[in-house]
């Protein structure tokens, strides 16, 4: 979770630093030349995941069949559609995070964003699971609602 976080802001620092020196460049009898958020860094960042995912696998597999073991399987029918949705739905959140980060910056949208996944999956974990019933239930509800008026008001902050 430690980095997770790390390396998200890394991600929107790096978004906020690319965009300050795309429009610190202008260069004379140039095109104007604007950070392009939807870039092939996008791309290059999906495509760099399942490197990954494989390159570990594969190391896992050596070593699983260096102490005699079968290797692990790779789960396609568990892949296929639940993890090709997830990974699918990630990404098209972390596309419009990264373009609400260029809109809004880094200061009020990644707070806005983390405290909106925390209501949801609260939210998931409270109607779905049915975690918590009753009066904790009911003390859940108003701390979601208070983080949810805290949120909406640092967005009109940020508009002043």
């Amino acid at each position: 979770a430690a980095l997770s976080g790390v390396f998200s802001s890394l991600q929107y620092g790096l978004v906020t630093v690319g965009k300050l020196a795309a429009n610190a460049t202008e260069v004379p009898g140039v095109p104007d030349e604007r950070f392009d958020a939807l870039g092939c860094w996008m791309g290059l960042f999906g495509v760099s995941a399942v490197g990954c995912t494989l390159l570990v696998w594969a190391a896992v597999s050596v070593w699983e069949a260096s102490r005699g073991r079968r290797a692990p399987g790779l789960q396609w029918r568990v892949m296929a559609v639940p993890g090709a949705g997830a990974g699918i739905f990630w990404s098209i959140a972390n596309l419009f995070g990264t373009l609400a980060v260029l809109r809004g910056g880094n200061a009020v949208v990644i707070a806005q964003i983390n405290a909106f996944s925390l209501i949801v999956s609260g939210l998931w974990g409270l109607l779905w699971y049915r975690e918590i019933r009753g009066r904790p239930a009911a003390y859940w509800v108003v701390a979601a609602c208070f983080t949810l008026a805290m949120t909406m008001l640092l967005g009109l902050e940020k508009g002043k």
